[in-house]
């Protein structure tokens, strides 16, 4: 029918028809539904600073790539950190649900990214907080950057791909994880590869149960600390006991993860939005936070996670 004006009572056919209509700083808003087809993947920024953003959660709104398209967004006109792709699924891309060219940043936050060829692949880089990037299958890997690229609180779980990709493919310059997961992936975890002053900082992360250990890997100028590490990796409060994980790469309650990260620059929430916290169980010197995207909380001392259970 009509394309509509973009008010609640009459709403654009399309996502993409809501992006051409929109203007700087403009929030484009996504009922809970799913969305696919011309005008719904693919989808173009065209440089403005401007916010998709889904309701109701990161799997309330669906793009849905459907095994035709190669992507769900593609940033390719310079965006930077004030295009924003906020609380959205993607899911069925051929390519990979999200593609970027050189020199874009954007922002992606609370969004779930499964069940695609690639999560991310872009020739500039990101900033991406409190995602869940689960089930994708890539044999370019399953986030690749070649520009700074900033991870937090972001859980990357059951990815897989051929034997010499990785879950992460950086050649740019700047890297950072801070609380992020990497579990039951067969592949890789990291592969980092070296360029004139290049910097990658690892911090209250959790690597396990990949297909080779952290130590193992391609790595140049690699920091890490506070950080569980299956296999050893050298480095300050770094740990290589039993992460003790869900299937979901959630802690459980005997998780040596509890309070062995540091809060300084953590995030002050988890991926699910729970405010991080020094668990008075647990005996440290200084405020500590939860190694991971998640924080576990018992709220009804089960012995369980209380965001899982």
């Amino acid at each position: 029918g009509a394309n509509g004006t973009g008010a609640a009572q009459g709403p654009f056919n399309t996502i993409q028809a809501a992006l051409d209509a929109a203007e700087d700083y403009d929030i484009v808003s996504l009922a809970v539904g799913t969305y696919g087809g011309q005008g719904n993947v693919n989808l173009d920024y065209a440089g403005k600073p401007v916010m998709v953003s889904g309701a109701g959660g990161g799997s309330a709104s669906i793009i849905d790539c459907q095994g035709t398209a190669e992507c769900g967004v593609d940033f390719r006109t310079g965006e930077d950190g004030r295009s924003v792709l906020s609380s959205v699924e993607i899911c069925h891309a051929t390519k990979s649900a999200i593609r970027g060219a050189w020199l874009t940043t954007p922002a992606i936050q609370h969004c779930r990214i499964a069940s695609n060829q690639a999560a991310f692949l872009s020739q500039g880089g990101a900033w991406i907080r409190n995602c869940e990037i689960e089930g994708n299958q890539s044999d370019e890997g399953v986030i690749r950057a070649s520009e700074d690229l900033f991870l937090e609180n972001c859980a990357l779980v059951h990815n897989a791909g051929s034997a010499e990709n990785a879950v992460i493919v950086f050649s740019g310059n700047r890297l950072q994880l801070i609380n992020c997961t990497l579990a039951e992936n067969p592949m890789v975890p990291l592969v980092v590869r070296s360029l004139n002053e290049s910097e990658t900082r690892i911090g209250n992360s959790i690597f396990w149960s990949n297909a080779s250990f952290l130590s193992e890997c391609p790595l140049a100028d690699v920091f890490v600390r506070h950080s569980c590490v299956q296999g050893g990796y050298a480095g300050v409060g770094n740990i290589s006991n039993d992460a003790q994980l869900t299937p979901r790469g959630r802690l459980k309650a005997n998780s040596p993860c509890i309070d062995s990260g540091v809060s300084l620059a953590a995030p002050p929430a988890d991926l699910a939005g729970i405010p991080r916290w020094d668990d008075p169980s647990q005996t440290n010197a200084f405020s500590s936070f939860d190694m991971g995207a998640w924080e576990f909380v018992d709220a009804d001392a089960d012995g369980m996670d209380s965001g899982w259970e």
